[in-house]
């Protein structure tokens, strides 16, 4: 069932951000007022910025549950991936061509061209280096919660296997 939301919510998402793309790409392409299309492109991007990181949120919500219930991490990843292609479409790409374009039609007065992309390489090592760091933890929490062969506690103490094991022997091969 989490899946089925799961995937449900992803859909939804990429539909949301995939308009908040296309439609800040085709401010750039106005034949209006390049001041208003500035404006309307900024204003767009940073809404599609913005669902970005709650949608992914929402994503990293469900792919947890998703991940406790299943012990698969398919979820966590593939909010991992939807957030990195989408940071790269609007922090990269819709950056460097809105740099451009406000260069091109001395719209803004020297525009950083490395803004984004940082931000972009930043969020996206942030958020992998938390998604493995989560599957970690929440895994070992659940190996803890329901551990399958529970070392037996008597009078206090840990109880060892009552089976000795053998060394085992080195082998020789010629």
């Amino acid at each position: 069932m989490w899946s089925k939301i799961y995937l449900c919510l992803l859909a939804i998402g990429i539909i949301v951000m995939a308009f908040f793309t296309y439609y800040s790409w085709t401010w750039l392409q106005s034949i209006g007022d390049p001041r208003s299309a500035w404006d309307a492109f900024n204003f767009n991007k940073r809404t599609g910025v913005y669902s970005l990181i709650a949608s992914t949120g929402a994503l990293l919500l469900i792919g947890n549950i998703v991940l406790w219930m299943s012990r698969s991490a398919w979820a966590m990843w593939t909010s991992f991936v939807y957030f990195t292609v989408f940071v790269i479409l609007l922090l990269v790409l819709m950056h460097l061509m809105g740099t451009q374009f406000c260069e091109s039609h001395s719209v803004c007065d020297s525009p950083s061209r490395m803004v984004g992309p940082l931000l972009a390489a930043f969020g996206i090592g942030v958020l992998g280096v938390g998604v493995f760091l989560n599957q970690f933890l929440v895994l070992r929490l659940h190996a803890k919660m329901y551990s399958v062969n529970p070392t037996p506690v008597v009078d206090g103490e840990q109880v060892a296997d009552q089976v000795e094991k053998k060394p085992k022997q080195p082998r020789i091969s010629f």
